[in-house]
């Protein structure tokens, strides 16, 4: 027992010195952190977006539409202590611009990445909009087209789209409000909030607290959390409403014979479909 006990303190001194050193690298590398703004820069005849971050991204909507003579408008920050995040943009021969985002992974650091950035452009409306980041938060504000949100973590907030919207986000808030298409909406970890929307939605938290809303068909799940469905009108719809733990309280019409679907579904929290939030819709 001995000889194990004289084995394992040099082992444990190593993890020390070990951690010792990760955190003086980790100073040197805030105290030298930089934030780089890079300059505007414009593309013409843009038909669709695609975007790959690692951080933040905000997509703001303008006048007009996509097609020739459709400019887009892109800006780049780069952030990182020793090295700083690497970004490109460039629009191919179908008119998609495609704007980049990347960092180096240091191994000294366990795999994390040593850098960070953000990237916001300035889009036509109703210009088809893929985005996909691995972290930060994501806005799209303005009437997008078709839209994609792919993010391993962060919140995700859209607050208006003339298409269809699909978001997964691995962990974060999603709040959607204001689409005229059908609605997607999936997070790992945080509040899922889908609102306004002229179309069929689909709505689903692993274990947040659900809100939906939609003048179609709507499925609204969370695995731990509450849920709660408005109506969109005083119209009947045939309702399924299913807790395992929680209350159940129905406040608006239904009928199992109506056309319009509505589920209200959770784990262990309340469930609610309740009453229109205004008249005359």
């Amino acid at each position: 027992m001995r000889t194990a006990g004289k084995a394992l303190l040099p082992l444990g001194l190593l993890i020390g010195m070990a951690g010792m050193a990760t955190g003086a690298l980790t100073v040197v590398d805030v105290a030298n952190y930089r934030t780089v703004h890079l300059p505007a820069r414009e593309f013409a005849d843009v038909r669709a977006l695609d975007v790959r971050g690692i951080g933040d991204v905000v997509i703001t909507a303008g006048p007009g539409s996509g097609g020739e003579g459709a400019v887009a408008r892109v800006s780049f920050v780069e952030t990182g202590g020793r090295t700083l995040a690497s970004s490109s943009a460039s629009v191919d021969a179908s008119g998609t611009l495609r704007a980049r985002q990347n960092c180096p992974v240091s191994i000294i650091s366990n795999g994390s990445l040593t850098c960070g950035g953000r990237i916001q452009i300035t889009v036509p409306e109703q210009l088809d909009v893929a985005i996909r980041t691995s972290g930060g938060s994501v806005r799209v504000k303005g009437k997008v087209g078709d839209l994609s949100i792919r993010s391993g973590g962060g919140d995700v907030a859209v607050d208006s789209a003339a298409g269809t919207v699909k978001i997964d986000a691995g962990f974060g808030r999603i709040n959607v409000t204001d689409a005229t298409g059908a609605v997607t909406a999936h997070s790992g970890l945080g509040d899922v909030t889908v609102t306004g929307i002229r179309g069929d939605v689909t709505a689903t938290s692993e274990s947040g607290r659900v809100i939906a809303n939609g003048s179609g068909d709507v499925v609204a799940t969370s695995d731990l959390g509450d849920v709660t469905v408005i109506a969109w009108s005083s119209a009947p719809v045939a309702l399924t409403i299913e807790t395992d733990l929680g209350r159940a309280s129905t406040k608006a019409p239904t009928d199992p014979t109506a056309r319009t679907k509505v589920t209200v579904r959770s784990g262990s929290g309340n469930v609610a479909y309740a009453a229109p939030a205004a008249a005359g819709r």
